[in-house]
């Protein structure tokens, strides 16, 4: 139930609406852009990726935007490529077995002292 409220962005009128996340730290004020809202299979994303080096990066981010997602939005309107710092937050879909994911990209970072 805590990230219940991410099943807002299977409608793409609320993704549109609300494409910014802010990830407050002791230091500075994370702001990311939504770029992907799907619903995908239950497999944990650090089991089935290889993110330590830049092909296995480049393979994730590609199958991101080459899926074809039976439910869900990718927008190709931010620049994602090996080294952009992405935000994932995943929720259950019920009892199917099934996850909905929400993927955002960095896009700003104010320091604490600026705030």
């Amino acid at each position: 139930t805590m990230f219940k409220t991410l099943h807002n962005y299977e409608d793409e009128e609320f993704l549109r609406s609300n494409r910014n996340v802010y990830v407050y730290t002791p230091n500075s004020t994370l702001c990311y852009t939504v770029f992907a809202a799907y619903r995908t299979n239950d497999r944990h994303i650090f089991t089935y990726n290889d993110f330590s080096d830049k092909k296995g990066r480049r393979s994730y981010i590609d199958g991101i935007f080459d899926e074809n997602f039976d439910t869900g939005v990718v927008q190709n309107d931010q620049k994602i490529d090996v080294d952009s710092r992405l935000l994932t937050l995943s929720t259950c879909c019920g009892m199917d077995g099934k996850r909905w994911i929400v993927q955002s990209v960095l896009t700003g970072e104010i320091e604490a002292d600026a705030r």
